[in-house]
């Protein structure tokens, strides 16, 4: 999607999930599905390899869908949405993508 300096941007690839604070999230029962509650709402990278939850990817706000994929502590891991986006080094990808797009 882009280029910073040494960083690729880029979607989410499938299996990623993003985490929001789950008191921003109706939901009836254990249905899968919810919306968020109010605006501005921050939703923060999910990783299987480090546990905190700083990087803020997106900002929803009230009425959103979400897709609730589980539970940890205070926050729902959700599917990340439109908008969400990943940084990695552009060691570890291919940066063709971004050269096509002038970098942008």
């Amino acid at each position: 999607m882009g280029k910073k300096f040494d960083w690729l941007k880029i979607v989410p690839p499938d299996g990623s999930f993003s985490y929001v604070g789950a008191v921003f999230v109706d939901r009836t029962g254990d249905n899968p599905n919810g919306r968020i509650n109010r605006n501005d709402v921050n939703v923060r990278a999910g990783s299987l390899v480090n546990e905190m939850k700083t990087t803020v990817q997106t900002r929803l706000n009230a009425g959103d869908a979400v897709q609730i994929l589980g539970k940890e502590d205070e926050y729902l891991k959700i599917k990340p949405p439109a908008g969400a986006y990943l940084y990695i080094n552009q060691d570890y990808g291919d940066d063709r993508a971004s050269s096509d797009t002038g970098g942008k």
